[in-house]
């Protein structure tokens, strides 16, 4: 069950009641998994984000010949068959289920899960490919853009804040 997950740390909340801040960073964590979930995750389904996460490149692609030829390698099967070279799907059915997402927020973090994802966890024993690590992946950028949504979100409900550092978890 692939997840994605995110922890920050803050100060500059000494007025607020601990109560009150508590509920408004859940609810500041829940809006960035919606963004997560809603604008990040489609981008792990194609080329662009296979360039950006660094997923390890599969047979038949550029730098990782197949002995047999294009044709018969992985990547040439997919898009004999299946007309599209992305990356995470074969037949499309793991682009899908990634619809149904478990977002569940607290003060300290945020999890996104997957339950139906659990085809990603099956993995050929002789390959390096990881895909629900690929899948958990969180760029630089995505992870500026995060943390300004967090910020933006705290600042909706309390006011000014400073973010010190963020835990990528």
């Amino acid at each position: 069950m692939p997840i994605f997950g995110f922890k920050m740390t803050y100060s500059g909340f000494a007025a607020e009641p601990k109560r009150v801040f508590n509920e408004g960073a859940k609810w500041a964590f829940g809006q960035v998994g919606l963004f997560w979930h809603r604008k990040l995750r489609l981008k792990h389904f194609t080329p662009a984000g296979a360039r950006e996460y660094r997923y390890q490149p599969r047979k038949g692609q550029t730098g990782n010949a197949h002995p047999f030829g294009f044709r018969r390698s992985y990547t040439g099967i997919k898009l004999r068959t299946h007309g599209h070279t992305n990356p995470l799907e074969f037949s499309g059915e793991t682009k899908a289920l990634s619809a149904a997402a478990r977002i569940v927020a607290t003060s300290k973090g945020v999890r996104v899960s997957y339950p139906a994802l659990r085809k990603l966890n099956f993995r050929n024993p002789h390959s390096k490919i990881r895909m629900a690590d690929e899948y958990r992946n969180v760029s630089d950028a995505e992870t500026r853009k995060i943390e300004k949504l967090h910020a933006r979100s705290l600042e909706l409900r309390f006011g000014k804040t400073r973010l010190v550092r963020t835990v990528k978890g």
